[in-house]
């Protein structure tokens, strides 16, 4: 285990450094006191306990995108500097 030295509240927002791999664990201290210890979650279990309490909806049917709209005619920056011209 690695332990993260405090350093006020940017220790809350920066991950530990080095990378987490696996199923590492990683203990976070305060001045040499273990206040918390990360544990990676296994996915699929994570997944299953949201879709038996009804926290996540599984999506439906199949994965299609919708074909790309035609972006022919003036450009957003043409229009753009148009109406600034009428301004001047």
């Amino acid at each position: 285990m690695r332990s993260a030295a405090d350093r006020g509240p940017a220790a809350t927002r920066q991950p530990l450094p080095g990378p987490s791999q696996g199923r590492r664990v990683e203990e976070v201290t305060v001045r040499g006191t273990p206040v918390a210890v990360l544990v990676p979650a296994a996915r699929d279990e994570v997944r299953e306990r949201l879709v038996q309490d009804g926290r996540l909806i599984p999506a439906r049917g199949p994965r299609v995108l919708p074909e790309p709209v035609d972006m022919s005619g003036p450009s957003t920056a043409d229009v753009l500097d148009e109406l600034r011209a009428d301004r001047l």
